[in-house]
């Protein structure tokens, strides 16, 4: 294992990678009753963690590389992916015919990752001369998979590679459009996220204090609610930071911040050991019920504290969970008390 996380390491790929490939060998691991060989924490491996803000700008532009391309139907995929900011799969499974609606392309939900369809629009003419120019895409003699593989080939010959930074290009002229800002790339900050989310503009509303304009619904399109807005600044201004514990961890993520459903009690993280592994819970130590992330799964446990309550007292083992205590099963037209009932 350590083997092969130096050679991952040395290969130079991401936390986020390397995080994906350790979840895939956690699931074998466990699946063939070994899953104590991979730590379950990846501060242990020496994974850092992994960073959501891109530290480099990774926009692409193909310039007059785009001649290098062979393959006319290559070329013009890769025109629209630089024009709409498509996808490899979109911008090899595009049909004119079909999603040219004039003012915006349509893409269907099969061309489209995880089956969403959406809209694209047109906004200058030369979106529009590269969408008159563009026929099929796939050939006749070929599938899709056919011209993936033609795709990546002609990128690679013509020594270009991620060209998803095409869509990254086109995201960044977007914003600069719809804001009137360049796009913080490879360079974006907490304090320039909570400024960007401090706008009204986003809105749909418009605010000058130094013009002594007051703030005023605008003509422009919102891209979120008011009341969204209005949620968020509440949430700014009152986001008190709270010191971070040293025990979280990813198998218990809600430790302090869970309390039991019954009494109140905060639950207690636990481990409780199966046939082949350890498997983490929660649990009150009053009532001694376990909590999963199932909800229908909280149960009482083997050693809950449960008494007689016709009035000897005695503890009720788990065999009379079901019946009367022994010293009073003679009795007639008593019996046990229920968990939620009252003493």
């Amino acid at each position: 294992m350590d083997v092969l996380l130096e050679r991952w390491q040395a290969e130079g790929l991401s936390a986020g990678t390397l995080k994906n490939r350790l979840a895939h060998l956690r699931w074998w691991a466990e699946k063939v009753g070994k899953a104590g060989v991979i730590p379950a924490d990846n501060a242990q491996l020496g994974i850092p963690k992994r960073h959501f803000v891109a530290d480099e700008n990774k926009a692409r532009e193909l310039g007059d590389r785009l001649d290098r391309i062979r393959d006319a139907h290559v070329r013009m995929s890769l025109s629209l992916q630089e024009a709409f900011g498509l996808r490899r799969e979109e911008c090899i499974k595009f049909q004119p015919r079909y999603a040219d609606r004039g003012d915006c392309i349509v893409l269907k939900d099969s061309w489209a990752k995880g089956g969403r369809p959406r809209t694209v629009p047109i906004t200058t003419p030369e979106q529009r001369t590269v969408l008159d120019a563009v026929g099929s895409l796939i050939p006749p003699h070929k599938n899709f998979i056919q011209q993936r593989r033609t795709y990546d080939g002609q990128c690679k010959a013509a020594g270009l590679s991620r060209m998803h930074g095409l869509r990254h290009r086109y995201e960044q002229m977007r914003y600069e459009a719809l804001t009137g800002w360049k796009a913080p790339a490879g360079e974006l900050r907490a304090q320039r996220v909570t400024d960007l989310l401090k706008r009204p503009i986003y809105a749909g509303y418009v605010e000058a204090p130094d013009w002594a304009v007051p703030l005023r619904k605008g003509y422009h399109e919102p891209l979120i609610s008011f009341e969204t807005f209005r949620t968020i600044q509440d949430r700014l201004a009152g986001n008190a930071k709270t010191p971070a514990r040293k025990d979280l961890s990813a198998d218990f993520p809600l430790r302090g911040a869970v309390v039991c459903g019954h009494c109140g009690t905060p639950l207690t993280a636990c481990w409780t050991k199966g046939k082949y592994s350890r498997y983490p819970y929660y649990l009150c130590p009053k009532r001694g019920v376990r909590a999963t992330a199932n909800p229908s799964a909280v149960r009482p446990s083997r050693t809950s504290s449960r008494r007689c309550s016709i009035g000897c007292g005695r503890r009720l083992s788990c065999s009379m969970r079901r019946g009367p205590c022994s010293r009073t099963s003679g009795t007639s037209g008593l019996r046990r008390r229920r968990p939620t009932e009252p003493a």
